[in-house]
């Protein structure tokens, strides 16, 4: 193998999967074929392959490099042409910039793809399904549904996220057996139902290669495996096998007289009681005025704002810290909140930023 390419470019492409296989220990390959050079790494969660084709190729090749490599090749002082060799030679990769060459010991490949089967990350499943999404859409529903999930249930499947599709709707959705809350995107076109649990740090790894002005993200769905092409870049897991419970059953109707509230009003006002700690709030809802108020060993707080709201007078609480959770996605413009009995559920719904539909269920306090 033998190839020319940019130190920058090279670098700035290549470091999160260098830091991805740093743990595991078992390298990065470099494969050059048909025009461009592929750089594939993993850990017992994730693979990921990146596709560069901004290089020019004297010799094909395939060859395994440490994470020392990189280190290597970012200590080599360039000057505005930037420009570097890298090729094989015996058990070595070289570095050769301005006639100077630096080596790094090479890995066995067999041993490479051996590791990369055994781990968890490894899937040969075909995909059955396969979406294109705006990015911004897919990062900004993971990121207002995602909170709920908890690491102390003894569902595994209620540490991830819950990725649904059906008709033409994409939901992403998570709970820790006390609240829910999901995001749903309509799609332009129809697609075929799916459901899966999705693990947390491979929608946190796709989002590293998001960049503002990025049109679409494809999302490859098997049965075992999620796969996110983020322009060159492929990020691919495996996916949660425990069932997700089903919450829809827990859900809330929709309330005949609901309330609408300002959310950056409501956020204001729960920052503030958050100062003397209370365990819950007390909500009281007459005509357009909500009623906020709460005892702790640290004080009282009690605050009045205005809302939208043409029922008979109500009353419920609410734990402060699912409030805040809530409150801390910044959920835009108004909140219409779904309650009708002091010992029923708590749904709120607003849309971000104008086409996700949030929905977010707590249990109340009895």
């Amino acid at each position: 193998m033998r190839i020319i390419i940019s130190k920058k470019d090279f670098l700035a492409s290549v470091k999160n999967i260098f830091d991805l296989s740093k743990k595991l220990n078992k390298g990065v390959l470099l494969a050059v074929a048909n025009g461009s050079m592929s750089v594939i790494g993993f850990n017992e969660d994730i693979i990921e392959k990146l596709a560069f084709s901004d290089i020019t190729i004297e010799e094909e090749g395939s060859v395994v490099v440490s994470f020392d490599f990189f280190s290597i090749v970012k200590s080599i002082a360039v000057d505005k042409e930037d420009a570097i060799t890298l090729y094989t030679e015996n058990s070595d990769i070289c570095i050769l910039y301005n006639s100077s060459v630096t080596k790094s010991p090479i890995k066995s490949i067999t041993e490479w793809k051996q590791a990369l089967v055994a781990t968890s990350s490894y899937a040969s499943n075909p995909p059955i399904l396969k979406l294109d999404v705006n990015p911004l859409d897919l990062f900004t529903m993971y990121s207002a549904a995602s909170f709920a999930t908890t690491s102390t249930d003894y569902r595994n499947s209620l540490t991830g996220v819950l990725l649904q599709t059906g008709g033409t709707f994409l939901r992403l959705l998570s709970g820790d057996g006390y609240r829910v809350a999901f995001t749903t995107l309509q799609l332009p076109n129809l697609v075929a139902a799916y459901r899966a649990v999705v693990p947390k740090k491979l929608f946190l790894e796709a989002k590293k290669y998001y960049k503002k002005g990025l049109k679409t993200i494809t999302l490859s769905l098997s049965i075992t495996q999620l796969s996110f092409t983020v322009d060159k870049t492929t990020i691919a897991g495996k996916l949660i096998e425990d069932p997700y419970p089903d919450y829809a059953t827990n859900l809330p109707q929709p309330a005949a007289n609901p309330i609408t509230i300002n959310a950056d009003e409501l956020r204001k006002q729960a920052k503030t009681i958050d100062t003397i700690k209370p365990t819950f709030l007390i909500v009281s809802v007459d005509s357009n005025t909500l009623t906020i108020s709460a005892t702790s060993q640290n004080g009282e707080y009690k605050e009045t704002v205005n809302c939208l709201y043409s029922g008979q007078p109500i009353e419920f609480k609410i734990d402060t810290k699912h409030l805040l959770d809530y409150l801390s996605t910044e959920p835009v413009g108004n909140i219409i909140i779904h309650t009708s009995t002091p010992d029923k559920p708590i749904m709120f719904y607003t849309i971000i930023p104008d086409t996700i539909q949030y929905t977010y269920t707590t249990a109340s306090v009895k």
